[in-house]
């Protein structure tokens, strides 16, 4: 799926916007926001009593839903999903932000072509969706090195084009991948 660019608010103007909105709501600076929640989330960690219960949400793709916006725009539309998220952690002004799903190249990951995720906008409606299957038989993997072989693993499953770097660092395992795809 492609999604075209967006017609969204530069985000230097968006970001003046949000900050008034949120300095007139408030009648305080964004700074004096800031040193508020920072003391209220620092009380809290430090088990002492803050001013009030502190507000801490994960929004994930929260933003497209509320927004009205696909899902897809977390991988196709870095303006669109940039302008929403934005929008959306403006309109409910928590203390923090522990979880947004950021900003993924869904072109990137269509190149990369990797087996074991779907995401919105290749593979399904919305979120995203780990696919299980058995991706490394047990002959691939060495019984030495693991960290070793999972770097080499990842770079040789989804960038073929790299085979011939990699072969210089683990050849063992090269010939191993090539010998199971056979």
């Amino acid at each position: 799926m492609v999604i075209t660019r967006s017609k969204v608010e530069p985000v230097q103007e968006l970001e003046n916007r949000l900050i008034a909105k949120l300095e007139k709501k408030h009648g305080k600076s964004v700074q004096e926001l800031y040193q508020e929640r920072n003391k209220r989330l620092v009380d809290t960690v430090a088990l002492k009593v803050p001013d009030r219960v502190s507000v801490d949400v994960a929004f994930g793709y929260f933003p497209a839903k509320y927004l009205g916006i696909p899902t897809a725009a977390a991988y196709y539309d870095y303006d669109l999903w940039l302008d929403a998220t934005m929008k959306t952690a403006a309109d409910f002004d928590p203390d923090s932000i522990w979880y947004i799903n950021g900003f993924s190249s869904g072109k990137t990951n269509e190149d990369i072509d990797p087996k074991s995720m779907r995401w919105p906008g290749h593979g399904v409606e919305r979120g995203h969706q780990a696919i299980e299957g058995e991706w490394i038989f047990r002959e691939m993997r060495p019984a030495a090195d693991p960290y070793r072989f999972w770097l080499v693993y990842d770079e040789a499953a989804n960038r073929p084009s790299e085979l011939p770097r990699l072969s210089r660092i683990a050849p063992d395992l090269i010939r191993r991948l090539a010998k199971s795809a056979e």
